[in-house]
């Protein structure tokens, strides 16, 4: 009995929808085919249910693609543009780094928005020696609208994350304060990021606090810092200035995971 349970089990598993799959547009779609026709039909793709573009293409490889990896990089984005939902000229796209380990070159590009970084908004194409792409990851949002001028100084956001924190905290040396484009749960916010540590007890700590409204949107450890308080580094620490309770975080942490796979 318990076996013919389990049965019928896996079998309505096997052939229920996966809803949660987000499905391409028309667009996309044919976009999948033309690539498809070129580099081959055993590819897979994962899909951000939040933005509607792919978190990460996999399990193929393409034909070779010429130049620098950066320059491959960019051909094959470019080339399937209407597949990601990018730019066809890439313009808000700017190059990171390219690493290579083991015979591959992994190139990382940021979205930007009008000049801005969208905070956690990056995309990496991995690139064989012989210049074939055999996997391509990350996020990226297609439509952005956020202000760009902010109401308040670096030194307010400042001011608002040291009240919140109620700890002697100030910028991790070597740091200054940095706009970004903050994607929120129904809208994308101007917010000041800050790299904030305290000397006793060592902490260290990522803030992100609206430039309009001076929320604080989200914040976290700066796990990395951590590390290097922990080895003895010095801070120079002023006074934290006390301010109203600022608002209470509503946004989750950038980059929102996708979820399910599909065959393309």
């Amino acid at each position: 009995m318990k076996r013919l349970l389990l049965f019928f089990t896996l079998t309505f598993l096997a052939l229920a929808p996966a809803s949660a799959q987000p499905q391409p547009d028309t667009a996309q779609r044919a976009a999948l085919d033309a690539f498809t026709a070129r580099h081959g039909a055993s590819w897979h793709i994962r899909w951000n249910e939040h933005t509607g573009t792919p978190a990460s293409i996999f399990w193929g490889k393409t034909l070779p693609f010429t130049g620098t990896p950066l320059e491959a990089a960019r051909t094959f984005l470019q080339e399937n543009h209407k597949l990601f939902k990018m730019r066809s000229d890439l313009s808000d796209l700017t190059h990171i780094r390219t690493q290579a380990h083991r015979g591959i070159h992994h190139v990382k590009f940021q979205q930007t928005y009008q000049g801005l970084p969208v905070e956690g908004a990056e995309y990496l194409v991995h690139i064989h020696e012989d210049g074939g792409v055999d996997m391509a990851n990350g996020t990226y949002y297609p439509t952005i609208q956020a202000p760009t001028r902010p109401a308040l100084t670096e030194a307010a956001a400042l001011r608002i994350a040291q009240s919140d924190l109620g700890n002697d905290v100030a910028l991790q040396d070597g740091s200054t304060g940095e706009l970004v484009v903050y994607p929120g749960d129904a809208q994308f916010h101007l917010a000041w990021k800050l790299r904030l540590s305290s000397e006793t007890p060592p902490d260290a700590w990522i803030y992100y606090v609206d430039a309009l409204s001076g929320a604080v949107l989200h914040k976290r450890s700066d796990y990395r810092e951590l590390a290097v308080l922990g080895s003895g580094a010095r801070l120079t620490l002023e006074p934290a200035s006390r301010l109203p309770e600022p608002v209470a975080p509503g946004a989750p942490p950038p980059g929102p995971e996708a979820q399910g796979f599909a065959h393309v």
